[in-house]
């Protein structure tokens, strides 16, 4: 009985070592560092969101700044720039939770897409190594300079908007609650009312210049 003991209690203890050495293992590949990526495009048709004719810029670079929330001193400056596809990407080291950090336009090799917009020039983004993500890449949203001239095809991209717009309202309205349906149309009304908006802008920059 006391051999029968004393083996259980040999296993037990084995089986806790190689528990605790797991979870050291574990803690050492566990890595803080996180990836952020984001996209820089020029808004070709000046309309101050991506469409089908915006474009990537190459070397566009950008800087992520991560400011303490209270005193709002900077604890982070991180510079890139954009490749090929207007992507980058950004290594960012330890955990930035309670810091407000956000990806900032900084200029564009295009001479004729450079213009920045106030307002539009930012990205927010949440870098934390504890907010439940596994994998360490954090995307911030794309970011645009806006081209010097619209393009002459800008017009007819902004009413195809407009037409699918209408089309996925349709759709949508077919499968939702009668509840829903009216909270569903204010928010259509309200979108298409900002792209018409931005087709007024357009033509009306196109014959003032």
């Amino acid at each position: 009985m006391a051999k029968t003991y004393t083996v259980a209690a040999f296993v037990a203890t084995v089986a806790l070592c190689l528990a605790a050495i797991v979870g050291v293992a574990h803690a050492e590949e566990k890595n803080d560092s996180l990836i952020v990526e984001g996209k820089i495009y020029c808004d070709t048709c000046r309309v101050q969101f991506e469409t089908s004719l915006s474009e990537s810029i190459e070397g566009a670079k950008v800087k992520l700044v991560c400011r303490d929330r209270e005193s709002e001193e900077t604890k982070l400056e991180l510079e890139g720039v954009t490749d090929k596809s207007g992507g980058y990407s950004l290594k960012v080291e330890g955990d930035h939770a309670e810091e407000i950090c956000e990806v900032h336009l900084i200029s564009s090799p295009k001479e004729d897409c450079k213009e920045i917009t106030t307002g539009l020039n930012s990205a927010r983004i949440l870098l934390s190594t504890d907010d439940g993500v596994v994998e360490p890449i954090r995307r911030a949203n794309a970011l645009g300079f806006m081209k010097k001239e619209a393009l002459d095809n800008c017009g007819d991209v902004l009413k195809d908007l407009v037409h699918l717009s209408v089309t996925d309202a349709h759709q949508m309205l077919d499968v939702c609650s009668v509840g829903d349906r009216y909270q569903l149309i204010m928010i259509i009304k309200i979108n298409i009312v900002m792209i018409m908006l931005s087709v007024f802008i357009l033509c009306f920059a196109v014959e003032y210049t």
